[in-house]
């Protein structure tokens, strides 16, 4: 076998056929810097904008954190649910429907009625066994099992 000059040799296609040699295009470095420096000027205002197109009502309102009976949200269970006074349970209710409720990259989280929340609580906190079920988890898993018509 005798050897090929390498530039021969990727010249070479299938079956031998000679192929155009590639052409080399070279861009003089500051070009290079402006179009990185417009591409990243391009990411930024697409951030800005981004961050800047939900209006107001989709904005959250800030607010302190929501206690019951002086547990936080991702802590309050079912025995907090019965130590509270029905002002810190609507606050809590409340506070999962705002915040299962918000928005996500595939709409609005599903939230159910203050009333129905009420009732599911009630019963579902009502055996003593239920005492360390976390009050979020029994709202989203409900909430999850929502008909779409209502």
């Amino acid at each position: 076998m005798r050897a090929v000059p390498r530039d021969q040799a990727i010249a070479r296609g299938i079956a031998g056929a000679v192929l155009p040699a590639p052409v080399r295009v070279w861009a003089p470095r500051r070009v290079l810097v402006a179009i990185a420096a417009l591409a990243a000027a391009g990411a930024v205002a697409a951030g800005v904008v981004a961050l800047a197109a939900s209006g107001p009502a989709e904005r959250a309102a800030p607010s302190g954190p929501v206690l019951l009976h002086g547990l936080p949200l991702q802590s309050a269970n079912c025995a907090a649910w019965w130590a509270a006074d029905e002002g810190e349970r609507v606050a809590v209710i409340h506070g999962l429907t705002r915040s299962i409720g918000g928005p996500t990259p595939y709409g609005p989280g599903t939230t159910l009625p203050d009333g129905r929340v009420h009732r599911l609580f009630d019963t579902v906190c009502t055996p003593t066994f239920t005492s360390h079920f976390l009050l979020y988890e029994i709202y989203v898993r409900a909430a999850g099992f929502k008909s779409l018509g209502g």
